[in-house]
């Protein structure tokens, strides 16, 4: 009841819902985290860091004007010419 919702109350001591597992257990795990987060961590602040030295890149050619909504299926397709 209230701190311990995984014991039942009446039928489970707290002893017995209690992990096996050992202090040095958690602490490597808890390490091995860390460490991986960190790796991930700054693999990404290099990588936006690395976008930002580039600076925006200028387009190449001008995108066409069209009525249709840009993002729906056909925006990209040639119009016909009208008959």
């Amino acid at each position: 009841v209230g701190r311990q919702p995984w014991v039942v109350w009446g039928l489970m001591r707290t002893a017995d819902a209690a992990s096996p597992v050992t202090r040095h257990e958690v602490t490597a795990s808890l390490l091995a985290f860390l460490a991986v987060y960190a790796v991930i961590f700054s693999a990404g602040a290099l990588y936006i860091l690395r976008l930002l030295a580039q600076g925006p890149t200028l387009a190449t050619e001008a995108a066409p004007a069209t009525i249709r909504a840009p993002g729906t299926p056909l925006a990209a397709a040639p119009e016909e010419p009208a008959p």
